[in-house]
């Protein structure tokens, strides 16, 4: 299937939640009715990571769809993931493990945020440290707390390429169903863990299952014409449940609550999942127009290093201009965390033509066959 411009402006959407749950709603601020108002109307910019995980199944699933018959199916898929995720997250360890190691970053007060109490080091090499997070009931440092979502992606990974090879096309939909059901009901058993919920793979894979989905369907034919012919059914249902899904935000429905803990994640991945259909199946009109917008699909393209390096800058630029953790209280704050946002685009676009650009050029040099 050839590359979809929309599904770009959908990463760029997903990069932007996630900013915005970082940069605004989280840190701390003035406690005005207005300001608090925004916040609460913003709440549901958590959810940013979960639409990444429908647009990681969606790749993911459709790429192995399409190349199921390859005899070096499973070695170029891991020779393909490793050269996208590791290199740019490598940026980010190796200082994170030196940095931690010599402690030096106890010299400067205001870096505790990005260095206090580090997990296992082992667990950020390994892509375990969601487990690890779980455990201490901490997702650790900020400078690599973001980490915990490539752990629950490089565990799919061993999962997915094994699925797609091995069941038949005609049962693939009603196992990735299965697999998403699955997750809550795992995550009701563990009701009174919050971390184990939100942080393992049992419990977040419906998101990425539900991506597969959306690639399995697109994918055939009868079910694609379908679709392009009645879209109003995929409008109805992201509307009804995307509204639900912000109403809720706005009055507490977030990270924490039982809502969320029990159905309220395979929820958001239903509403991100008909999204993504709409995306690729209508494309007319002006959802069409602003998802391929260029700005939106720059971000989009530079996501990934986005999402590794914002809280990297934002911990640094609050450090060592105001000595402080990240917060929002006063205009000098926000105007450190507006510098903290530009720096970060500016690295993340250096970051993808210096780095991620050349090697997935280079990765596709190691073909299916």
């Amino acid at each position: 299937m050839k590359r979809i411009k929309q599904l770009d402006g959908i990463r760029g959407i997903a990069i932007l939640l996630v900013l915005i749950w970082h940069y605004y709603v989280l840190l701390p601020s003035d406690n005005s009715n207005f300001y608090n108002l925004i916040k609460r109307a913003l709440n549901f910019s958590w959810s940013g990571v979960d639409l990444f995980f429908i647009l990681s199944g969606f790749f993911i699933g459709g790429q192995l769809i399409d190349n199921m018959p390859a005899k070096n199916l499973t070695s170029t898929f891991y020779y393909r993931r490793f050269l996208r995720i590791v290199p740019p997250y490598l940026i980010i360890l190796v200082p994170f493990i030196l940095i931690s190691s010599a402690g030096t970053w106890q010299v400067q007060k205001g870096l505790s945020w990005l260095f206090k109490n580090p997990l296992p080091l082992w667990s950020y090499a390994t892509f375990l440290q969601n487990y690890s997070m779980m455990k201490a009931g901490s997702i650790g440092p900020h400078w690599i707390g973001i980490s915990w979502s490539l752990a629950i992606e490089a565990q799919f990974y061993l999962i997915i390429p094994l699925l797609i090879k091995y069941v038949p096309v005609r049962k693939l939909a009603m196992i990735l169903i299965t697999f998403a059901l699955f997750a809550r009901l795992v995550s009701i058993f563990i009701l009174n863990s919050w971390y184990s919920a939100f942080l393992l793979l049992p419990c977040r894979i419906d998101s990425l299952m539900l991506g597969v989905l959306a690639a399995w369907m697109v994918r055939q034919t009868p079910i694609l014409e379908r679709m392009e012919k009645r879209p109003g059914m995929l409008y109805g249902a992201a509307f009804i449940l995307g509204s639900c899904m912000i109403f809720t935000s706005f009055w507490g429905f977030g990270p924490g609550s039982t809502l969320f803990l029990t159905i309220g994640l395979t929820w958001i991945g239903v509403v991100y999942f008909c999204f993504i259909l709409i995306s690729v199946v209508n494309k007319d009109g002006i959802m069409n127009k602003i998802l391929t917008n260029k700005i939106l699909r720059g971000i989009g393209i530079c996501s990934y290093s986005i999402y590794l390096f914002h809280l990297i800058f934002l911990g640094l630029c609050h450090a060592f201009i105001l000595n402080q953790n990240p917060q929002n209280k006063r205009i000098e704050d926000i105007s450190v965390t507006l510098l903290a946002l530009f720096l970060t685009l500016a690295f993340s676009a250096a970051s993808w033509y210096m780095v991620e650009k050349p090697l997935l050029n280079y990765r596709h040099r190691m073909k299916y066959r």
